[in-house]
């Protein structure tokens, strides 16, 4: 280790100090911040969790119904690509116009 530590960029001062200031300002501050982190960790799991069983009902619904929905937001999809490509920097006015016969902004 000491043989490395200064052909590393003064990465290990770098991590002693983290960890010096970890163990000096209190470890009921490091395992909040821990808690805080796993308590989102489970909020984010849940949210997911209840849209990949949403997107599976809507999906299951009917047979037909899954390929209907890709088909269509896939024609959406294709539609945005051509008016991206076909404005240039003013893709604003064309993302506003996509799929409508009226302009945004009169």
């Amino acid at each position: 280790m000491a043989y490395l530590a200064p052909q590393t960029g003064k990465f290990m001062e770098a991590l002693d100090k983290f960890f010096t200031k970890q163990n000096t300002t209190g470890f009921d501050k490091w395992i909040s911040d821990v808690q805080k982190l796993v308590n989102l960790f489970h909020i984010w799991e849940d949210f997911i969790k209840v849209l990949v069983e949403d997107i599976a009902k809507l999906f299951g619904l009917t047979a037909g119904l899954g390929g209907g929905i890709i088909q269509k937001l896939t024609g959406y999809l294709q539609q945005l690509h051509t008016a991206l490509d076909s404005t240039g920097k003013n893709s604003s006015l064309a993302l506003c116009s996509v799929g409508t016969s009226r302009k945004c902004w009169s």
